[in-house]
């Protein structure tokens, strides 16, 4: 579903972090605390 809803909006991107499934901040908090970064430019 999200790969339909990537493509569909521009600037989009998929992003799949290993080792995590649904609550991907809890489960790879690392990983997700530098793609929040990354999206706001920091």
């Amino acid at each position: 579903m999200s790969r339909r809803i990537v493509a569909k909006l521009p600037n989009a991107r998929h992003v799949e972090v290993p080792g995590a499934a649904h609550l991907v901040p809890l489960e790879q908090s690392e990983a997700a605390n530098a793609l929040i970064l990354q999206f706001i430019g920091n």
